[in-house]
């Protein structure tokens, strides 16, 4: 008897740990009725996606965890749909994503997409400096049967919101003000592969610019460099 009460309290503590999986059903069609610009995926020219060369995958972790820990669903990534489509920016059903290690809890999601005509996943893609996109990280309650009810709509992605891909050709280059002191920060992705960051006092045709000779710290996929405010005007640029 001992021996099955302690066999019961095992498979009852695997069952809530590592056995344990809750479910989401990976499409961004039909989370909101019409399907409305704001889940969209878009091109670089802010076009809704379109072509089963462009692929999305899905990755996953636990709530507040950073984005570098997230691993992506065992399943295979999903196409977007073809030219001829009547919901373009959107991919074909998914089908149900499985969540290992998460059931009736909260979970961060996110997705991320780029061209498999190129590059094999987005990982390469991205290090490669390929046009890629990823949405923010959005809250997910990784459901179950048991916590949520059941199909249709208790698995859906309801805290996804669309985004624009990013040619890395042309890469954005972002100021963040201090909120105390005089301190800013520049920052722009690690993938604009050969850009250097530059500043000037001038934007004349005869302005000189030079390149800074710090290296900038490195976090998930930006660069961040804090500079000081000074009195004098500084422009700056990423030149490649």
């Amino acid at each position: 008897m001992k021996r099955a009460v302690l066999l019961l309290a095992f498979l009852s503590c695997a069952a809530r740990t590592g056995f344990s999986q809750g479910q989401v059903s990976f499409n961004n069609n039909g989370i909101v009725a019409g399907n409305p610009d704001w889940i969209l995926v878009h091109n670089v020219d802010g076009s809704p996606l379109i072509g089963t060369n462009w692929l999305a995958q899905l990755y996953y972790g636990a709530q507040g965890s950073p984005e570098s820990s997230l691993i992506p669903a065992s399943s295979s990534p999903v196409s977007f749909r073809l030219p001829t489509t009547m919901l373009p920016g959107t991919w074909f059903s998914g089908g149900t994503r499985t969540l290992m290690g998460f059931v009736c809890v909260f979970v961060n999601l996110q997705v991320k997409v780029w061209d498999s005509a190129l590059f094999p996943t987005y990982e390469t893609a991205f290090s490669a400096g390929g046009i890629t996109g990823k949405s923010i990280i959005f809250d997910y309650f990784a459901c179950s049967t048991a916590c949520c009810g059941g199909p249709p709509a208790w698995a859906l992605m309801t805290n996804f919101r669309g985004f624009t891909l990013r040619d890395p050709s042309a890469p954005l280059l972002s100021v963040v003000l201090s909120r105390s002191g005089n301190q800013f920060v520049l920052s722009w992705p690690t993938n604009a592969i050969g850009f250097a960051l530059q500043s000037s006092s001038s934007l004349s045709p005869n302005a000189t610019w030079a390149d800074f000779t710090n290296a900038p710290v490195t976090v998930g996929e930006e660069y961040f460099m804090t500079n000081t405010v000074s009195a004098a005007g500084q422009f700056y640029r990423l030149k490649k």
